[in-house]
């Protein structure tokens, strides 16, 4: 077994594209473009079986304030990356299950082993939804934590889609197309960062009041064909502004605001995703985030179901004492979106 960090940009991103595990934020340019942003170190780590690749894990690394810390990804304020963690080949879901078994303890062996190496304190890793079995990393010291998103099956129609809205949900569309509402592209990343910072203003120091705009800017113009900014007007008045992320058919609600003081329109623009990504070939939509109480209320009003995502965290002692002392240095990691009630 042998863990190399890798270099090679399209063996990467190949890899990425033939793991059914394999999401957008886990291609190279895009960890390069968090690396420039976050503060961390990239660490592109591979992991073998003798020749055969069979696993890939994207870590950040860095030291602050005397404490090493490892994330994937980076922490929401800094990074805004939902999930990421490491991807398995696409070899690993077809494998029996012994052999998937074996997979997985040379992974979680080999990911500890580095941990290890660097004398981290505090780890954090938060895997890519639809992955369930990690059970070598609990046997290795880790605790795992469940949380949930989100997901809606475009396979339905239209008719059942609409039908399985909540009353109140279906209501609330239709008084939005008896205005004069238009919904366009835009790359203003600067008018959606205002926006955003205005909606989350009650919530402190937020990724919106923290990152630079240059941030999303590079993001976009790099994956232009994925990351779709939209704006939302009710006559010529900005009211909200969302930025979508589609990969593999599958379309994630990434970031969303509202003018608070102009009514709420995100029942009627999570719609019109809905329809136009329907229209597109996409098969499921996801709507993160569902740790905040108010959160779930209102998006539990498309009828999504409830898929499981995990998160891997290790501390070592020092890294247990810090929590308890200076629990600002690790950031808000946990499974849960800022954004409010939309």
């Amino acid at each position: 077994m042998t863990v190399r960090l890798m270099d090679d940009g399209r063996q990467w991103d190949a890899f990425m594209e033939e793991s059914p595990y394999g999401l957008l934020y886990h291609k190279w340019d895009f960890l390069k473009i968090v690396e420039k942003y976050s503060g961390f170190k990239l660490l592109p780590y591979g992991i073998y079986k003798g020749d055969e690749l069979i696993c890939l894990f994207p870590a950040f690394y860095r030291v602050k304030g005397g404490l090493k810390l490892l994330y994937s990804p980076p922490q929401q304020t800094l990074a805004y990356v939902p999930y990421l963690g490491f991807v398995m080949s696409d070899v690993y879901d077809n494998l029996r299950q012994h052999k998937k078994e074996h997979y997985m303890d040379i992974v979680a062996r080999e990911i500890n082993r580095e941990v290890q190496k660097l004398s981290v304190n505090h780890a954090s890793i938060a895997a890519t939804p639809g992955f369930v079995d990690f059970r070598h990393f609990r046997w290795s010291g880790y605790h795992v934590e469940v949380g949930y998103t989100y997901i809606i099956d475009l396979k339905r129609d239209m008719k059942d889609l609409w039908n399985s809205l909540s009353k109140d949900c279906r209501k609330s569309i239709r008084d939005c197309e008896k205005k004069h509402m238009t919904i366009k592209p835009s790359d203003d990343v600067g008018a959606f960062m205002a926006l955003m910072r205005q909606d989350l203003e009650h919530k402190g120091s937020t990724f919106f009041h923290r990152q630079s705009p240059e941030y999303l800017k590079e993001l976009m113009a790099r994956f232009p064909d994925n990351l779709k900014m939209t704006f939302l007007y009710d006559d010529d008045h900005l009211v909200a502004a969302a930025i979508n992320c589609e990969y593999k058919k599958h379309l994630l609600l990434w970031m969303c605001g509202k003018d608070s003081t102009r009514g709420d329109y995100g029942e009627y623009l999570n719609w019109e995703f809905i329809k136009q990504a329907k229209a597109g070939g996409v098969e499921r939509v996801e709507n993160w985030g569902t740790e905040q109480k108010l959160l779930c209320v209102y998006k539990s009003k498309f009828n999504p179901a409830l898929e499981p995502r995990y998160a891997l965290i290790k501390d070592d002692s020092i890294g247990r004492l810090a929590k308890w002392t200076y629990g600002s240095v690790f950031g808000n990691q946990r499974l849960t979106s800022l954004i409010k009630s939309r």
